[in-house]
């Protein structure tokens, strides 16, 4: 993905959501990559407040329930944000086999996120509400869940998950910052 150029990022990210069922109305907004792994959606006009801009089928959305490891989630009670990066890690992890590789396709790897700042960085936020010990904390958490339920998920599931990969904690926490960055909820 990062070495594809913007306009082949846009086109490949358009057919993904033709295949899954996205559709968006050309009229009024436009799909535009800003920079290599960057797209944005920007108007291409003043927009009516009643213009419906896209619609987004439920089942185009990576969820708990829509991930392929759905039932897996369900049977161990993992949901929530939890269970949101426990889907994005696996398909991820599975690459051309997710339904969702054509959106991933379209992502950096991960976000900058505090989490993965050095002491520079850091420095940065000195003044701000956001305080070194709580990302140290933060980082912390997403690795104890990796290693407190991916793990043992891995184990428990050896025909759905292989093997622990080498890469794999590392492919977690990366999971961990596309959902922070980008979550919301569908609904029930």
């Amino acid at each position: 993905m990062k070495n594809r150029k913007s306009g082949e990022t846009v086109g490949a990210f358009c057919t993904w959501m033709r295949s899954v069922g996205i559709s968006y109305t050309r009229d009024a907004i436009d799909i535009v990559g800003t920079s290599p792994g960057t797209l944005s959606i920007v108007a291409v006009d003043d927009v009516p407040e009643e213009v419906i801009l896209a619609s987004i089928p439920k089942e185009a959305c990576i969820t708990v329930r829509t991930t392929k490891i759905s039932d897996i989630l369900e049977e161990e009670g993992l949901a929530g944000g939890l269970g949101l990066v426990i889907s994005v890690w696996y398909e991820k992890r599975i690459g051309k086999a997710s339904r969702w590789s054509g959106y991933f396709d379209s992502l950096l790897d991960r976000e900058e996120l505090p989490i993965f700042w050095g002491e520079k960085e850091m420095a940065l936020l000195q003044g701000t509400e956001i305080q070194p010990a709580t990302v140290e904390s933060d980082r912390d958490d997403v690795l104890d869940d990796y290693r407190g339920h991916v793990m043992p998920l891995v184990e428990k599931y050896p025909d759905a998950f292989g093997q622990i990969l080498e890469n794999d904690e590392s492919l977690f926490v990366d999971a961990a910052s596309l959902v922070a960055s980008r979550a919301f909820g569908v609904d029930d």
